[in-house]
């Protein structure tokens, strides 16, 4: 699975930049045109090598579409991984409400052999009360762990572009690994250019996944009337309204 997630990871690297380059060339060719009106003479504003708003705004919506899509193949190929860590949590979840079901049914069989009647009433109550509020707690610890994991995902999808390497002279190439670290390279160097458009739609995922995880929690306490559950269910209507302002303005920039 390692390897087949690594080969995805580089696929989709090079679909990336692929699109990435297209968008470059698009430019490219925009400024290489302003370029042969102006020496036609003409030296208006389609003709000063520079895009004007609407064109920078195309260029931004390119980018992030490219890089929307090279998330999706990313959080697929992460998708596996996240949910056997889920089911290892799901697993552990099972064994802990089978040793609080187990203590209770202990203690039920031994009021009931005594004839305890009052006693057997309490014990009921309470498996039904202490059963029903741990159910609650593993689903919320499992939705946040989601959560985590997402995130964790979102902000690894590609790496922090801090340096770039040198680019690969002609006699070195032939090599696998230096033409490997090659097309890495040309990878950063768009990444970087695009680093604006790119960061805009991380956080737009990042704030995505927080909302999508808030919202599942918030159905999960739906009935919970408790002093402990108002408050959560306050706590994550507050952490929502303060996301979508966020989320929404991440829009605009975008243009979408």
């Amino acid at each position: 699975m390692a390897a087949l997630r690594s080969n995805g990871r580089a696929l989709a690297d090079e679909q990336l930049q692929q699109e990435l380059e297209s968008v470059q060339q698009l430019e490219k060719a925009i400024t290489d045109q302003e370029k042969a009106v102006r020496k036609l003479g003409d030296k208006g504003v389609k003709a000063d090598d520079i895009l004007d708003p609407e064109q920078v705004k195309l260029s931004a919506a390119l980018s992030e579409a490219a890089y929307g899509r090279y998330l999706d193949t990313i959080s697929e190929l992460d998708r596996q991984t996240t949910a056997k860590l889920l089911d290892l949590q799901k697993d552990s979840d099972q064994k802990e409400l089978g040793q609080l079901q187990l203590k209770f049914d202990n203690e039920l069989r031994i009021a009931r052999d005594a004839h305890n009647d009052q006693l057997v009433e309490a014990l009921s109550f309470a498996r039904k009360q202490q059963v029903a509020a741990l159910k609650q707690q593993q689903d919320i610890a499992r939705i946040q762990n989601e959560q985590r994991l997402t995130e964790a995902n979102l902000r690894n999808a590609t790496p922090v572009v801090t340096s770039i390497g040198t680019d690969v002279t002609a006699d070195q190439s032939g090599s696998q690994e230096v033409e490997g670290a090659a097309k890495r390279n040309t990878l950063l160097h768009l990444l970087a250019d695009r680093s604006v458009d790119i960061e805009v739609v991380r956080q737009k995922r990042l704030l995505q996944a927080q909302i999508n995880g808030n919202n599942k929690i918030l159905a999960r306490i739906e009935d919970d009337f408790s002093e402990q559950g108002i408050e959560l269910r306050q706590n994550l209507v507050d952490a929502n309204e303060a996301a979508y302002p966020q989320f929404n303005k991440l829009g605009e920039k975008s243009g979408f």
